[in-house]
């Protein structure tokens, strides 16, 4: 191995802000930021249509629940329907359904504020997503770690999708979640955070 110059040019220094400490640790609607995931591969088509295409591409297992990833692509003569000034003016409406016969995210109110999703110790958040005139993707935080079977309920009705079921073991989840890896201690923060604390 040779020597080489430094690639990098060095970065102006940085001004640093007042400010008081911030509160860091984790909070339940997200994933841990201490815990480095299993990857569980699913590659489910959830809905197939001429004009949408909906995947359930992978899960990602911590120690406390799994993100689910969503994509999904619209075909350019379907992309009217949806289409708004900043992006889709809508998307694919996402709940559970649990072994028991629980909903957990089918409230009307839970479509526009699905981080209020959570029923009977069982929660459901979205956690990221994005769309463009075409595509569109989602995560969706499940916590805690389910142990049984449960359905993943979708439905996109300015696509014609209908409420469409994806069974999903969560048996496999809760194995998959022991090899979640803690890389170091993070408190759980509990109280009202973000901008409307």
């Amino acid at each position: 191995m040779t020597s080489r110059d430094p690639f990098f040019e060095p970065l102006p220094t940085a001004e640093t802000e007042p400010g008081g400490e911030r509160a860091l640790g984790n909070v339940p609607w997200v994933p841990p930021l201490n815990v480095v995931p299993v990857l569980l591969p699913l590659a489910i088509d959830v809905a197939t249509t001429d004009a949408v295409v909906l995947r359930l591409g992978h899960a990602q297992v911590y120690d406390r629940g799994v993100q689910l990833h969503l994509e999904g692509w619209l075909h350019p003569d379907a992309s009217s329907r949806v289409d708004g000034p900043y992006g889709l003016r809508s998307e694919p409406r996402v709940g559970l359904l649990l072994g028991d016969g629980t909903k957990v995210g089918a409230r009307a109110d839970d479509a526009m504020a699905p981080e209020l999703g959570s029923v009977a110790g069982t929660s459901l958040s979205r956690t990221e997503g994005g769309s463009s005139d075409l595509r569109l993707t989602q995560t969706w935080w499940v916590r805690p770690v389910p142990t049984e079977p449960f359905e993943l309920v979708l439905s996109w009705a300015d696509v014609d999708v209908p409420e469409t079921f994806v069974a999903l073991d969560g048996a496999a989840m809760e194995v998959a979640s022991h090899g979640a890896r803690e890389l170091w201690p993070l408190a759980d923060l509990e109280g009202d955070f973000g901008w409307f604390a």
